[in-house]
C-alpha cells in the first residue's frame, strides 16, 4: 500500500493535520456523495452512490459496470466527488468537501480490500454477502478504486467562514 502526503495549496493557515483530521470526519460520517464523471462527447454526467473510505486518499464505490458513470470511469478514469453534511441548515457553518481523481474497477480477486472497508462501514452488507466472492455471483455490480489526487474542504467551525482549504494527495 502506498503512502499519502497531504500539501495545501491554498493560502491559509491550516496545517495538513488539520485538513486530514476534517476531511476523514466527514467521510466517516456520510455514506452518501455525487460522483460525477465525464461523457465519450466531453459532456458532463453525475450520479448519486454509496462509498466506503479506506483513507481519505482510496474510496471505494460498488457499482454496475453497465451504468454511464461507471463506463466513464472504465474509458477515462477521471472523477469529481461531492461530500456535504446531509443534515446541514441554511444559516449553519457549512461542511463539505470536493475530491478529484482517478478511478478503476477492481477484478474480483483485487476486491478484497473493498469488500472489507464496505463490510466495516456498512453492517447490513456482510449480512448480505459474507464471502466476497458472493457479490460477483449474485449482483452485476463491481467495486472501483478512486484515487484521490486534489480536493477542497469547507469546514467554518474549524477554519472559520467561507475558508475554502485547497490540497493536493502525493502519493509515494
Amino acid at each position: 500500500m502506498t503512502k499519502a502526503t497531504l500539501q495545501i495549496t491554498s493560502a491559509h493557515d491550516v496545517s495538513p493535520e488539520d485538513v486530514q483530521a476534517a476531511l476523514e470526519g466527514l467521510l466517516s460520517s456520510q455514506v452518501l456523495c455525487s460522483l460525477a464523471t465525464v461523457n465519450a462527447d466531453s459532456s458532463p454526467h453525475i450520479n448519486t452512490c454509496y462509498f466506503a473510505e479506506r483513507s481519505t486518499c482510496r474510496i471505494f464505490v460498488l457499482t454496475p459496470p453497465s451504468t454511464r458513470h461507471s463506463a466513464n470511469l472504465l474509458s477515462g478514469g477521471r472523477f469529481a466527488f461531492n461530500l456535504f453534511r446531509n443534515d446541514q441548515v441554511f444559516g449553519d457553518k457549512i461542511v463539505g468537501a470536493q475530491l478529484f481523481g482517478t478511478a478503476r474497477q477492481l477484478s474480483i480477486l483485487a476486491s478484497l480490500d473493498a469488500f472489507t472497508t464496505y463490510t466495516r462501514k456498512f453492517r447490513i452488507f456482510s449480512e448480505w454477502f459474507p464471502e466476497l466472492s458472493m457479490v460477483g455471483a449474485k449482483l452485476e455490480s463491481r467495486f472501483f478504486e478512486l484515487s484521490v489526487s486534489c480536493g477542497k474542504l469547507i469546514d467554518e467551525s474549524r477554519f472559520g467562514n467561507e475558508v475554502y482549504v485547497e490540497f493536493l494527495i502525493a502519493h509515494e
